[in-house]
């Protein structure tokens, strides 16, 4: 039996946009560097663009590539370099029979909580093949506590043989954006905001988000603002529109902001760089987190990193993954979310507290360890009988 245990990491999610599998994929390869003893790395490069447009054939093709990178150029890359484990982050593993023990990471539930929001015939393909599959794989990776509970739920045939290990935050950007900030700043017009960041999904709840800032609004919540006589709070909600229509909420919000009359105070940034991102986390007096359903949750580790004072859901991984550094709310209840981040506006020894938790608490979070907590279990697959 060799010392050494061989794991394949399928790569394919680096060559798709830079959203949470991206970040979490680049994350761990990262830290995969650094773990070289007792096992080699093979790092699988899917070498054609993946294609993300709304062209019906061009999703067709790319469903077919798709199937053809999974279920044959995989298995046939672990049997010719004699891989030991094969792991993949991105729900699916190979169907076809492999001697390679495989690995999946699930990063949520949501195909089963929320089937509404999928496609009919990619949920009746996911089901066949990235269920199916993960109920033969030798470890199931989640996210969080949360999601391992519901994936065993739903799927109670994985009983014990699924892992929660906690993400981390992305690094932080160092470069600037100069004319952007200054149009970010013009419009801000000497206001601090409210801070959200995510797509632009039904479950991110955010019309209920819009509502709690009216009453923000009305209430005149009194800020410190270096500029006399100007509104002194402003909502900022950056992402844009979800890869699956069904769940797409960018309409409704639109609509629910142009209905309150909040056009002038609520910016929608589309999608943004990094860097971009980097400085609207830097420049945050709160953030907002009111969603209705995380499978972790990264925006709250990545306003922790910035020790913003966040005010989020008391459901789902949220508050396993905030623990002491948020206030909660019931996302469901307008008022207490406005209530809550009230409290943030105004309160400045419960921000002194948060800020202070955060630090402590964002720090429990990082890729080294993760890294090190699945170099262990690839070693202990490789070796297990079953």
């Amino acid at each position: 039996m060799s010392a050494i245990t061989k794991v394949a990491i399928d790569t394919r999610d680096l060559k798709k946009g830079k959203t949470g599998t991206y970040f979490y994929l680049q994350g761990l390869c990262n830290a995969f560097q650094k773990q070289t003893d007792e096992v080699q790395f093979y790092y699988i490069q899917y070498r054609l663009p993946v294609y993300q447009g709304n062209n019906k054939l061009g999703k067709l093709v790319e469903h077919f590539m798709f199937t053809i990178w999974k279920q044959i150029v995989l298995p046939l890359y672990c049997l010719v370099f004699r891989i030991d484990v094969l792991f993949c982050t991105d729900y699916f593993l190979p169907l076809t029979p492999m001697p390679t023990k495989k690995i999946v990471v699930f990063h949520d539930t949501f195909f089963y909580e929320a089937p509404q929001h999928y496609n009919y015939w990619w949920l009746k393909t996911f089901h066949y093949l990235a269920v199916t599959a993960a109920k033969k794989a030798a470890q199931i990776i989640v996210p969080s506590q949360y999601v391992q509970t519901k994936l065993i739920q739903y799927m109670p045939a994985v009983n014990g043989r699924v892992t929660v290990i906690y993400e981390g935050p992305k690094p932080l950007a160092q470069q600037r954006v100069a004319q952007w900030e200054s149009e970010i700043e013009q419009w801000l017009g000497g206001s601090n905001y409210i801070l959200h960041v995510g797509t632009l999904d039904h479950r991110k709840n955010l019309q209920n988000l819009v509502a709690a800032f009216e009453i923000l609004i009305q209430q005149a919540a009194p800020l410190t603002n270096s500029v006399p006589n100007k509104p002194t709070i402003k909502l900022i909600i950056a992402g844009d529109s979800p890869k699956y229509f069904s769940s797409n909420g960018k309409g409704a919000l639109m609509e629910t902001i142009q209905q309150k009359g909040l056009k002038k105070c609520i910016l929608l940034t589309g999608r943004i760089s990094e860097t971009q991102l980097s400085y609207l986390y830097q420049n945050a007096y709160v953030y907002a987190f009111p969603s209705l359903n995380e499978g972790f949750g990264l925006p709250m580790l990545e306003a922790m990193q910035y020790q913003i004072p966040i005010a989020a859901a008391n459901n789902s991984a949220l508050p396993e993954v905030g623990a002491g550094a948020a206030l909660y709310f019931d996302p469901n209840n307008v008022q207490a979310i406005a209530s809550q981040i009230n409290i943030l506006i105004q309160d400045q020894e419960v921000r002194a507290q948060l800020k202070a938790a955060a630090k402590q608490r964002v720090a429990l979070f990082n890729w080294d360890y993760a890294a090190t907590q699945l170099k262990q279990i690839f070693i202990q697959v490789k070796n297990s009988k079953t």
